[in-house]
């Protein structure tokens, strides 16, 4: 059973009143993942449109590279997501394939949040959209700044090799 309560604190639903809360809930399913199960492949495309909210626990983030070794890709951790975190925001928003691999980094409860569901709720109720969908874009914009903070960082220490 999902604390509603301590759900609430997540940056997704700031603002969102505990009755749309509920609904959101309510429409959402409870998984768990054992540490290193792969809950999302990368470039993986379809009707799994869905979000995922972190209940408990941590993901890596991964992209596959260029390098291979033994003939498998060489997997490279961009961050690691925690209990409140969001992850498969491009694939709800824009119904595309995923732009990265997401593994179990330790014992994972996640909820998924229907795209479709989540979209008709939206739809009947528009305050609720412009919260859900505001505090999205404010969590993608520091992703965005963290990303280029880590890149600046990478760069400047190949350059100065």
């Amino acid at each position: 059973m999902i604390d509603q309560n301590k759900v609430a604190e997540f940056a997704i639903f700031k603002d969102i009143d505990a009755g749309n809360l509920g609904a959101i809930l309510a429409g959402g399913q409870e998984l768990s993942f054992q540490t290193g199960a792969v809950v999302m492949k990368e470039d993986e495309a379809g009707p799994d449109s869905d979000l995922y909210i972190i209940l408990d626990g941590r993901v890596e983030v991964l992209l596959e590279s260029k390098v291979v070794q033994s003939g498998i890709p060489v997997h490279k951790r961009v961050a690691i997501l925690q209990q409140g975190e969001v992850f498969g925001e491009i694939g709800l928003l824009e119904s595309r394939r995923r732009s990265a691999q997401i593994k179990a980094y330790g014992t994972l409860s996640v909820l998924k949040v229907s795209r479709a569901r989540l979209f008709d709720q939206i739809a009947k109720n528009p305050r609720l959209g412009y919260l859900f969908m505001r505090n999205l874009a404010s969590i993608l914009s520091d992703r965005l700044v963290d990303m280029n903070f880590m890149w600046r960082d990478e760069i400047g220490a190949e350059n100065s090799g």
